[in-house]
């Protein structure tokens, strides 16, 4: 096609293609729905797809298709439902210059679509990101996003804003925080990574694909961290990025969706990692992003392996004895916990590798508490990190008395069975008390530990009483 030909095309098109995916989402899809059509900005189209629902959101998408049909396309899927089936038809049926998503049972933030609109005009960049609040329903907890500092996004390198990202805590890589343009979403960047973009975004279906190795034992279990190989992708295709930093995007958590917070035992949760830096390994990648992600990962993996059952650690080795190829090209990278778990593995084979490597970590763990027996001990923050190295403590004879979190929203929530407090509340007890109680930081982000460290220090925690896995 010849660029006036293009450009002309182009013309026509709207602005934004919305893509709404609604499962079994009746007391949500209206305020969803309502959120988009009720704002003053008009240049969209909204691609509207029920992956199977066997609730009343069939009606109700029905209706508003009716009454909207200059805006929506409604799409009803046949079940069984298939996840990820609904983005896939999305993104080829899309006539927008640009691609955004909202879940079903989230919505948008009044005046957002304008503020979007400006930004694509002024910017033109191939990504639009955006930060969201959040809403959290009983049961559940309210996700914080991260603290941005937008001109280190806006107005300096992309290289250097996606390296800024990657090491940003709580950076929380959401589909629906991304706004692209239409050639990202296919991959067509300018530069060699279509077939890159491809490799990593698109699930092989052939048997030699990690992802579907695994699905079948642990069907649901695996895919959460499903956005971190799409984002990897996204930034791989794309050579700009524009950040706004009013919330557009209100994301509500619910207690009962697969976003809610697992089991941590028994979960695959640590499985899941691995198999994400397996699947990432696939890839050469020409930013620095993916490698930090993949150093993120491991340090997640070594902090929650000590959660893996004989069972999944069994399926562990066999991914890892198919897929070690990949896993020996990352070893070149400076990472040391990938090395360390790959030569474990080279020298005593997969699943005796693995194995002492989870002894190691848990060996480490407890030698570095030994002396808080008998004291109060917190875990600090919350998260996965905190979370198992609380429920490894437990099982190790040293008791975990609860949680500390500087997110105000979880202050007094009880979090696995023990309750959480801000570190502020450490003011509150006296200093003898002070000289007492231990605290054991646990985080992905080795940056931020020292930052931790610092805090409990200021507020009157002898360094000696800190440890920081």
């Amino acid at each position: 096609m010849g660029r006036r030909k293009r450009r002309m095309q182009d013309a026509k098109r709207p602005l934004l293609s919305i893509f709404v995916s609604v499962y079994n989402l009746e007391s949500y899809i209206e305020q969803c729905l309502d959120s988009i059509l009720q704002q003053p900005f008009q240049d969209y189209e909204i691609l509207l797809f029920d992956n199977g629902s066997v609730d009343r959101s069939i009606e109700i998408c029905t209706g508003y298709a009716q009454r909207y049909p200059d805006k929506i396309r409604y799409y009803k899927l046949p079940r069984p439902t298939v996840v990820g089936r609904p983005h896939e038809l999305a993104c080829r049926r899309m006539w927008g210059r640009y691609f955004m998503q909202i879940d079903g049972d989230d919505y948008l933030a009044p005046g957002a679509l304008q503020r979007i609109a400006d930004c694509i005009q002024r910017e033109q960049a191939d990504i639009i990101m955006g930060t969201f609040t959040s809403i959290a329903e009983p049961g559940a907890q309210v996700m914080n996003d991260a603290d941005f500092e937008a001109n280190k996004i806006n107005g300096v390198s992309y290289r250097d804003a996606v390296l800024y990202l990657a090491a940003l805590p709580r950076f929380h890589t959401v589909n629906w925080r991304f706004i692209l343009k239409r050639r990202v979403l296919w991959g067509n960047g300018p530069h060699k990574s279509k077939r890159l973009c491809k490799k990593i975004q698109k699930r092989s279906r052939s048997e030699t694909d990690i992802h579907g190795y695994l699905q079948e034992k642990h069907a649901g279990q695996i895919g959460r961290m499903g956005d971190i190989i799409h984002t990897v992708g996204l930034f791989e295709c794309s050579q700009s990025i524009s950040f706004m930093e009013t919330p557009f995007y209100v994301y509500r958590r619910r207690a009962n969706t697969l976003t809610a917070i697992p089991e941590l035992k028994g979960s695959f949760l640590a499985g899941d990692i691995l198999i994400t830096v397996l699947r990432l390994a696939m890839g050469k990648f020409r930013l620095s992003y993916a490698v930090l992600k993949i150093e993120h990962l491991m340090e997640m993996y070594r902090q929650l392996c000590c959660l893996n059952s004989a069972e999944e650690e069994a399926d562990l080795a066999d991914a890892i004895q198919k897929f070690r190829k990949p896993l020996r090209n990352l070893t070149k990278y400076d990472i040391p916990e990938l090395r360390l778990l790959y030569g474990l593995v080279q020298q005593l084979g997969e699943r005796r590798g693995l194995s002492i490597y989870r002894e190691q970590q848990t060996e480490k763990l407890v030698e570095g508490c030994k002396d808080f027996l008998g004291k109060p001990v917190y875990a600090f923050p919350t998260g996965f990190c905190g979370e198992a190295t609380a429920e490894l403590l437990d099982s190790e004879g040293i008791p975990v008395s609860g949680f500390l979190d500087n997110n105000p929203d979880k202050d007094e929530a009880c979090i696995r069975g023990r309750i959480c407090h801000v570190p502020q509340k450490l003011l509150g007890i006296s200093d003898q008390e002070k000289q007492n109680t231990a605290v054991v930081i646990s985080t992905s982000y080795p940056k931020l530990s020292p930052v931790l460290q610092n805090q409990l220090i200021a507020l009157g925690i002898p360094e000696r009483n800190i440890y920081i896995r």
